[in-house]
């Protein structure tokens, strides 16, 4: 395959298509992973920097396939079906963070409240069985692309909103105790493509937040990163 600065798995998800919107506005190219990519030629724009490709993130040939030549990989999937969390939330991940090379950045949107220490909070109770074991799988997911020895950053977006980017204050969290409260897409998408190249970002497990009673703070979006120290997750 081609070469290009980003690859998005997921990318016919919410967060995953705002993760191809902005890339493709930052004039980067892009290779758009999606299981059907007829059922999603209509939704992205004509570009000619993005490549729509078939992958499936349970399959390690497939992932291995699709991020021939990547510079960057953001993974926004998640199991759509009640049984699928252990094989994309966990697996998926797992097959990435194998197939990832040294110089690739992982960049993974997981979720507040996924650690096992929140087993007992009400949201993630919620959240772990509208799909089998969701939370305990995104969880594990994440531990395997930490242990791979690769380059990642793992984002843990609360409550996901639909309004646009730069609205307000976007707020960091580590150790995933108080929830950082909702925030938009389109912001973690945002986060998610700065992360891809920020250095400050490596080895960073963060939780993402909003607050929408600040505007939103004036300078580049990769000074989030600054001050996010390497190795506290839980």
């Amino acid at each position: 395959m081609s070469e290009v600065d980003g690859v998005v798995f997921g990318a016919g998800g919410g967060v995953g298509f705002e993760c191809v919107q902005q890339l493709l506005s930052k004039g980067q190219r892009v290779r758009a992973v999606v299981r059907s990519p007829q059922k999603y030629a209509d939704k992205f724009s004509k570009d000619p920097k993005l490549t729509i490709a078939q992958g499936d993130v349970t399959s390690t040939e497939s992932v291995k396939e699709v991020m021939k030549g990547a510079k960057g990989v953001i993974f926004a999937a998640s199991g759509m079906t009640f049984w699928s969390a252990a094989s994309v939330d966990f697996q998926g991940v797992k097959n990435v963070a194998d197939a990832a090379t040294q110089d690739q950045r992982v960049v993974v949107v997981s979720s507040a409240l996924v650690s096992p220490k929140n087993r007992l909070n009400p949201i993630r109770i919620i959240l772990n069985n509208i799909r089998w074991s969701l939370m305990d799988n995104k969880f594990k997911g994440e531990c395997a692309l930490r242990d791979s020895g690769k380059s990642f950053t793992i984002v843990r977006p609360g409550h996901l909103l639909n309004e646009p980017a730069g609205q307000h204050q976007l707020i960091t969290g580590q150790g995933d105790g108080k929830t950082p409260g909702a925030v938009p897409r389109a912001d973690v998408a945002a986060v998610c493509v700065a992360a891809i190249t920020a250095t400050a970002a490596d080895k960073t497990t963060f939780e993402l937040g909003s607050d929408k009673s600040q505007g939103a703070a004036q300078g580049p979006i990769a000074d989030i990163f600054s001050g996010l120290k390497q190795g506290v997750y839980q």
